[in-house]
């Protein structure tokens, strides 16, 4: 019976860290600096491929200086490896960012980067979080001449916007 206690709690924990992940990426993706900054321990480091190496929440406080100049953005998370000793956890998780960015002429540049985030998660009173990140950016893709209003099969399409105005903060209202 106890090992069966294990395996759930196990299972648990590995489940709460898939959410940190997916939190993260909705976070970034809807400007939600509150969210953002829930999925980091106050004082979590982050490494960001070379170009920033410290204390976390002053270096999610100035991407979102630029994420908010961006149009639209996400940020995909997959394939995340997870490797469990008590209340310590390895992640490796690979991402996708893609971003539409203005650019002078009124048209649309489009940004694509893929890359993996290395995770050391601790677990503290039953929450796990990142306490340090290293992020690689393995490849970037440029693509220009996208014009603002573009039909998309035949219409403009919808879209999102930042929190609290896009449609997931209703949606999860309450819940992240």
């Amino acid at each position: 019976m106890l090992s069966n206690k294990i395996e759930v709690s196990h299972l648990h924990d590995r489940e709460m860290i898939r959410d940190c992940v997916a939190r993260h990426a909705h976070a970034f993706d809807r400007c939600d600096l509150d969210l953002a900054k829930s999925v980091y321990w106050p004082e979590a480091i982050e490494h960001h491929s070379g170009s920033y190496s410290g204390p976390a929440y002053p270096w999610i406080e100035e991407t979102f200086v630029w994420l908010r100049k961006v149009r639209a953005g996400w940020k995909l998370m997959s394939n995340p490896l997870i490797r469990l000793s008590g209340t310590e956890a390895r992640v490796e998780s690979y991402v996708l960012a893609v971003n539409q960015i203005g650019a002078t002429g009124g048209e649309i540049r489009e940004a694509f980067i893929g890359g993996r985030y290395l995770d050391r998660m601790t677990k503290r009173a039953g929450e796990w979080r990142i306490i340090e990140r290293h992020a690689f950016i393995e490849w970037h893709s440029d693509k220009e001449e996208l014009k603002p209003g573009t039909p998309f099969f035949g219409k403009v399409p919808d879209s999102g916007d930042f929190f609290p105005n896009d449609p997931s903060t209703e949606h999860f209202l309450g819940s992240l």
